[in-house]
C-alpha cells in the first residue's frame, strides 16, 4: 500500500503570509523559521515596551497639567481631550470620572463656585466629560460678562 503525500506549506511560508509587508521585508532575510520567529518576537516586545513608556509619559503629562488663569475652558478641555485621544491611540483608555476629576481639580480658584456644586450634587460616574466642561463654560461666560 502506497502512502499518499499531502502537499504542505512550509511553516516559514505560513508565517510570511500573516505578516504585513513592512514586517515581512525585515524578517525575510532570515534563513530558518526559528530566526524569523525570534525577529518578530523582538520587534513586538519592543513595540509593547514603547507603548508602556508612551502611556506612562501621558499619565505624567495629565498629572502635571494645570489650567492657567488666562487660559480658556475650551483650550484647557482641549488639552485634556488630546491626552485622552493619545491614550486611545496607544490602546488604552481613561475612565470618564478620572478625566472629569482631573478637569475640576485643575481649574483656577475663580471657578470654585461652580466646581463645588458639580462635585457635591452631580454623579460624576454617570456624567459625561462634555457636560462637566459645559457647566464650567457657562460659569466662564458669566464671569466674562461681569468684567
Amino acid at each position: 500500500m502506497q502512502l499518499m503525500r499531502r502537499r504542505t506549506i512550509p511553516l516559514k511560508g505560513i508565517i510570511f503570509q500573516t505578516l504585513p509587508d513592512n514586517v515581512l521585508l525585515q524578517v525575510a532575510k532570515h534563513k530558518n523559521v526559528k530566526d524569523v520567529w525570534e525577529s518578530i518576537k523582538v520587534r513586538y516586545i519592543r513595540a509593547e515596551r514603547a507603548q508602556k513608556v508612551g502611556l506612562q509619559t501621558l499619565r505624567n503629562e495629565l498629572e502635571m497639567l494645570k489650567m492657567k488663569d488666562n487660559e480658556s475652558i475650551n483650550d484647557f478641555s482641549g488639552k485634556i481631550s488630546g491626552i485622552v485621544s493619545k491614550f486611545k491611540i496607544l490602546g488604552s483608555t481613561l475612565e470618564e470620572d478620572v478625566i472629569e476629576r482631573k478637569f475640576l481639580n485643575s481649574v483656577p480658584k475663580k471657578y470654585f463656585p461652580i466646581v463645588a456644586p458639580i462635585e457635591q450634587y452631580s454623579d460624576l460616574e454617570t456624567m459625561m466629560f462634555e457636560e462637566v466642561v459645559g457647566r464650567v463654560k457657562a460659569c466662564e461666560a458669566r464671569l466674562q460678562s461681569n468684567e
